[in-house]
């Protein structure tokens, strides 16, 4: 009997044995590789089991959000290299204990421990108590599920209790039948999935509209659905792919958003644990989330920032509100006004008279429409009745067509106060204000007079910027006038200079400068004679530059009654017969440039060995290739050999007895700007004597003997 026992108790023990071991195997193969949980299986917090969706979009596991230890079971993208936690189940509940998690089903609920206690479930129920037949399955969507093996109906879903995450398929709002609301609760931080402070529903209070709150407190609200988006949200060009819509029938209210086009961008909505909301789309060639949508763009998306029949508008240059009255309304606290506080809104300049139907109403547009939880909605009244219906209440402030599609249908009425309206100034919809017949300016706002003053002071601005421009162009003009008959009266001087008082008005044109003694002494370095211009009358010690610009286009040369000058700078042609040309320039600039040369000046320079002067010195040293010679000692070592030959030879070519042998100006800057070959100078520079210095009654009989030209030189030392 003893040995039946032993034999009954080894082979229970098999049996159990045998039966854990077949568990254990099952349990490993379903918790490793399935998208699917069924009654039997459990997925552990091991660090590597987890499900995964058919199509490898998610995958459902334990994880540590941020720098937290705390352990949570989520749902993740699972290609996306940043992990994107989408949905947690036990946000309220963490597990303490790393390693020690459990997800099961159990009685048709999903139920996580921490080893010991059950922490959370899905507070889901079923008619049927076979935990065999119940799976949980985590659909490519997103959206995890428990059900019977009826793909069309759930036992439970976690799209029905949404986290901080839209994802597309999702609602939020309400399940009429079910009494079910779905709403989005943002983290407490990155760190911390509980629930934190912001909530985004949709409030069936009025017409339904959604809103943000901090707990109870409105933080911001998107307006009434018009058939095609909210009226407090725009969309750029780039934006228009993204939809987001609201839903309204007898079983459901709800929002949920789309992507049209044929593109599939991985798109999410999420609130933030600072109130924002961001619509993100996954960039796979930067690796990381980008910006796809700004729900909430500026200042004036802050709930009823203008108070009660406030109007904001919203400053770019420096993201802040600016807020106005509706026509017929002024600021209630006008001290307050002028300090940027609208709290206090604005009331009507006069009351509403309803008994005599003499209220008008003003009409809006590009608008936000204003909170409708005081509003009143009939989905077939036209706008005309719509109007008579407002007209009948004294209470009604407002009212506008529902849904703008198809020229605009149904009928909203607001009661009370207008609160939380923003101007859109290209977008947005219309609606009609109530005001009193009595006020003269109800057919404007304080925000449309300043919009009006704004548009007063800016044409101003540019009347006076466009005469400005006019009196400069004028200044500009006469200006370069005076300036050319300058030009042309200094010209006709030195052709005849009887025309010198010929002409009054002429000469009042020329406007000299004056100038004090000290700074004529300063000038002049107190008269030094080294400074001395001139001597023994008027003019420029060198007058001889700048004869060319006397010729007009088709004129080469011209002969003065009166010669002007400066001996040793004047060309032979124009000191003897009067002559002067284009090429006269030249040639007192060729005796400068030998002069710099040698730091000689051209009548301080006599060689009396060959008596010559400077333009002989300079031929005969350039005809013996012994240019150097010329050069002033003060920078002979300095100076580059070859720049100071090219300068010598120029200075030559200048020089010529002949003008037709002489460059004119213009081909002496280009010969002096590059490196290009240059003529050679044909013969010897032609030179006019001072006859005064050799002999002065001959210098007194050329002067006599001149019937045709006068001659008039300076004879000191040029500059």
């Amino acid at each position: 009997m003893n040995e039946a026992m032993v034999m009954i108790s080894c082979t229970s023990c098999i049996f159990f044995l045998f039966s854990g071991f077949v568990f254990f195997i099952t349990f490993i193969s379903v918790a490793d590789a399935a998208d699917t949980l069924t009654g039997n299986q459990a997925l552990v917090d091991d660090g590597k089991s987890s499900i995964e969706s058919s199509g490898g979009v998610f995958e459902l596991g334990f994880f540590s959000p941020g720098k937290s230890t705390n352990r949570y079971v989520g749902i993740w993208y699972k290609k996306i290299s940043i992990r994107t936690v989408i949905w947690t189940a036990n946000r309220q509940a963490p597990i303490l204990d790393s390693n020690s998690g459990v997800l099961r089903i159990r009685n048709a609920r999903l139920e996580i421990s921490d080893g010991a206690d059950v922490i959370w479930s899905s507070n889901s129920s079923s008619s049927d108590s076979n935990n065999a037949s119940v799976i949980v399955q985590l659909l490519d969507s997103g959206n995890l599920v428990i059900s019977n093996g009826n793909a069309s109906r759930f036992i439970w879903q976690s799209f029905d209790f949404p986290n901080d995450n839209l994802l597309q398929g999702m609602k939020i709002g309400w399940d009429l039948e079910r009494g079910l609301e779905r709403s989005l609760v943002s983290w407490k931080s990155t760190d911390d999935p509980s629930v934190g402070d912001f909530t985004q529903r949709v409030s069936r209070i009025g017409y339904p509209q959604m809103l943000v709150s901090k707990h109870s407190v409105v933080q911001f609200r998107f307006g009434p659905f018009d058939g095609i988006q909210f009226s407090g949200v725009t969309y750029t060009r780039q934006e228009l792919d993204f939809q987001l819509s609201l839903v309204r029938d007898d079983r459901e209210i709800y929002s949920s958003f789309g992507i049209n086009g044929n593109s599939d961008p991985v798109v999410r909505y999420m609130l933030l644990s600072d109130g924002s909301i961001q619509v993100l789309s996954w960039d796979d060639e930067s690796k990381k989330w980008e910006d796809y949508l700004s729900v909430q763009r500026d200042a004036c998306d802050q709930y009823a920032v203008c108070g009660a029949y406030g109007n904001c508008n919203n400053t770019k240059l420096r993201d802040e509100a600016d807020c106005g009255c509706l026509g017929g309304y002024v600021p209630k606290s006008p001290e307050k006004w002028k300090l940027s506080d609208w709290s206090d809104g604005c009331v009507p300049r006069t009351q509403f008279d309803c008994r005599n139907g003499t209220d008008i109403f003003v009409e809006y547009s590009a608008m936000k429409l204003p909170d409708t939880r005081t509003a009143w909605f009939n989905q077939t009244m036209g706008l005309v009745d719509c109007k008579k219906e407002c007209l009948k209440n004294c209470s009604c402030t407002a009212y506008s067509n529902i849904d703008i599609r198809q020229g605009g249908t149904g009928c909203l009425l607001w009661f009370n106060e207008l609160l939380d309206i923003r101007d859109f100034k290209d977008t947005g919809l219309k609606f009609y204000v109530r005001t009193s017949s009595l006020n003269t300016e109800a057919n404007r706002s304080s925000t449309e007079k300043k919009g009006g003053s704004s548009i007063v002071i800016i044409i101003a601005v540019l009347v006076v910027v466009a005469v400005l421009l006019v009196l400069i162009v004028i200044f500009l003009c006469r200006r370069r006038n005076i300036r050319r008959r300058k030009r042309r009266r200094r010209g006709r001087l030195a052709l005849n200079p009887q025309t010198e008082t010929g002409n009054d008005n002429e000469s009042k044109d020329l406007e000299l400068p004056l100038f004090d003694f000290q700074t004529i002494a300063n000038a002049t370095n107190n008269f030094s004679l080294n400074n001395k211009l001139g001597e023994g009358g008027f003019g420029p010690k060198i007058s001889d530059f700048g004869l060319a610009r006397t010729f007009g286009g088709n004129e080469t040369g011209v002969n003065t009654a009166k010669v002007v000058g400066t001996y040793g700078y004047m060309s032979p042609e124009y000191a003897i017969d009067g002559f002067f040309s284009v090429k006269s320039d030249a040639y007192s600039f060729g005796v400068v440039v030998l002069e710099i040369v040698s730091g000689n000046k051209i009548r301080g320079f006599y060689n009396a060995d060959n008596n010559l002067n400077l333009l002989g010195q300079a031929w005969k040293v350039y005809k013996e290739g012994n240019i150097l010679d010329l050069v002033d000692e003060a920078f002979k070592e300095s100076c580059n050999n070859s720049e100071v030959s090219r300068a010598v030879q120029i200075g030559l070519l200048c020089v010529q007895p002949y003008p037709k042998d002489r460059p004119n100006m213009r081909f002496v800057v280009s010969m002096l700007g590059n490196d290009n070959e240059l003529p050679q100078p044909k013969q010897q520079p032609g030179v006019f004597h001072d006859r005064r210095m050799q002999d002065s009654d001959t210098s007194s009989s050329m002067q006599g003997s001149s019937t045709s030209n006068e001659l008039s030189i300076t004879v000191l030392n040029p500059r």
